[in-house]
């Protein structure tokens, strides 16, 4: 039988997706930043799933990649 344990000592650990979704709902036109080679498929993928087609650009820069919103959301 599978013995479970209960952390009272630290808060719990946050989503992955919550941290991009608040990300992107904070953006308004014209805002822009850059993120690490490391983590630009996953901002890429990100970025389709909660920004609207056609309201947001990406570009590859030498540190990675470029992410602006260009219109309203």
């Amino acid at each position: 039988m599978a013995t479970y344990y209960k952390v009272q000592s630290a808060p719990a650990p946050a989503g992955g997706r919550s941290r991009w979704n608040a990300l992107y709902s904070t953006m308004k036109q014209g805002d822009w930043f850059i993120v690490p080679k490391s983590d630009a498929s996953r901002a890429r993928a990100s970025a389709y799933n909660y920004l609207p087609k056609g309201t947001y650009r990406t570009y590859t820069v030498a540190d990675g990649l470029c992410i602006q919103v260009t219109k309203e959301v």
